[in-house]
């Protein structure tokens, strides 16, 4: 304890003179982030053993009471990664630097560059936001029972879901860059139009790329007024991308959705 306060003394005669933040990991018990919140500190990710935390000069006395680790000065938002590998032979220091490892969860700071690369290989990635964690005390909303939506969830049929994502899959790759993904985004467009949808257009967001598919469903009370968006993007990328990409979970799975759902509130 007294080699922690003595390095915080140390760190904040050291910032006097140039004021900076940093990234910290804070180790976490059972009352994981209550204590951060009581001491009005920001988490800004929760993992299974540790916080993360951009904390400022000002802050850094507040640490005193935790196991911690400062991990980066001035950090830059944009650059951290929350990466898991599928292929454990996976090195990752290809990529970036290894700033710290929970359990199968690495926080990478990422090469310029490399990220393209990274999300080619088999692994699991998330973008390390920096907006803070909000503790919330309010109660959840009060549910109802309604039986017209348990008839439209009642219309869903598992084997019409599965033969849509099956028919993407089919496509065996759905790249943003590839021919088939501009396939696939037709094969949509029809299903769209066969569910009985008021309008169905595409946006080309990007050059070289396929489209986005829109179906506009209109309402009978409010058909200008109120909206609902159910979405899913049907692209793909895989370590073998950009020729072999079927792409079943990301995101085959919640296309086929977004197409029953479109099935069952038909009429």
């Amino acid at each position: 304890m007294l080699i922690k306060r003595l390095a915080i003394i140390w760190l904040l005669v050291m910032t006097v003179a140039s004021a900076a933040d940093y990234l910290v990991r804070i180790d976490l018990d059972d009352q994981r982030l209550d204590p951060l919140f009581d001491d009005n500190l920001a988490p800004i990710a929760e993992l299974d053993n540790t916080a993360l935390l951009i904390v400022t000069d000002n802050e850094l006395d507040k640490l005193i009471p935790y196991s911690f680790s400062i991990i980066d000065r001035d950090p830059e938002q944009g650059r951290y990664y929350l990466v898991q590998k599928i292929n454990t032979h996976l090195d990752l220091t290809n990529f970036g630097e290894i700033l710290m490892i929970d359990g199968s969860v690495y926080l990478l700071k990422i090469k310029p560059d490399m990220l393209e690369e990274l999300i080619k290989q088999k692994v699991d990635i998330q973008r390390l936001m920096f907006s803070p964690i909000i503790r919330s005390s309010q109660r959840a909303s009060s549910f109802y029972y309604d039986p017209l939506v348990q008839t439209i969830v009642d219309r869903v049929d598992p084997d019409s879901v599965l033969s849509v994502v099956q028919r993407l899959q089919d496509f065996v790759t759905r790249y943003s860059t590839h021919d088939s993904c501009d396939a696939a985004a037709n094969y949509i467009a029809s299903k769209f139009t066969d569910y009985g949808c008021d309008s169905v257009y595409f946006q080309h967001h990007t050059s070289g790329h396929a489209p986005n598919v829109i179906g506009v469903k209109r309402g009978i009370l409010y058909p200008d007024s109120i909206y609902t968006v159910v979405c899913g993007h049907f692209d793909a990328t895989s370590y073998l991308s950009p020729n072999i990409a079927p792409g079943a979970d990301d995101n085959a799975s919640g296309t086929a959705s977004v197409i029953e759902a479109m099935c069952v509130m038909r009429g």
